[in-house]
């Protein structure tokens, strides 16, 4: 029997790419870790994977999703809404259930020199992270530029039906930017 100690790992937003892509990686990397995912109903999911049912406005099912967790890690993609409020409520629950780590949902650029306005997009992040800074919590940021595949694509640099990379420049040029499958890895 093994003595290391089991992680319990909650992730909102588990049914987008990146939370799919994070409970997976975390259940590869280590059979000591238990995930707990919170989401808007209990549909379709892994066996290892508990669910807790819940909106992102409701502060009971968030801190059901989160008690007893060694860490929060936050993968909400939507509305500026959700970004801020809901994502400040399942702060405020990690908080109330004395969670010790909470990874913000800030898979970006550096945003941590803008102003409010000087990039909108960014805005839910600001607020996130001045929030996070005032709570009796550890807060994490990823900070890594973005998602390669998902920058690609986007920009129609990368055609994945037809394997093109479109580029600029010798084709030498180092350009570091990880794709979703290894940030999974990162926690």
């Amino acid at each position: 029997m093994s003595t290391t100690p089991v992680s319990i790992v909650a992730i909102a937003g588990i049914t987008g790419k990146l939370g799919t892509l994070t409970a997976e990686g975390l259940l590869k990397a280590s059979s000591q870790v238990q995930i707990r995912g919170f989401r808007r109903d209990k549909r379709d999911t892994d066996p290892r994977v508990s669910i807790v049912e819940g909106q992102s406005g409701d502060f009971d099912a968030a801190c059901r999703a989160v008690k007893g967790t060694d860490v929060v890690i936050c993968c909400h993609l939507g509305d500026d809404n959700l970004l801020i409020e809901g994502e400040k409520l399942l702060i405020d629950a990690a908080v109330a259930e004395k969670v010790p780590r909470y990874f913000a949902s800030d898979y970006s650029l550096d945003y941590r020199k803008l102003e409010l306005g000087d990039l909108p997009s960014k805005d839910p992040m600001i607020h996130i992270k001045d929030y996070l800074e005032e709570k009796p919590i550890e807060g994490i940021h990823m900070i890594i530029g973005g998602f390669i595949d998902s920058f690609f694509t986007y920009l129609g640099v990368f055609d994945a039906q037809k394997y093109r990379l479109s580029y600029w420049g010798t084709g030498d040029e180092k350009y570091d930017r990880p794709p979703l499958q290894t940030e999974r890895e990162t926690y």
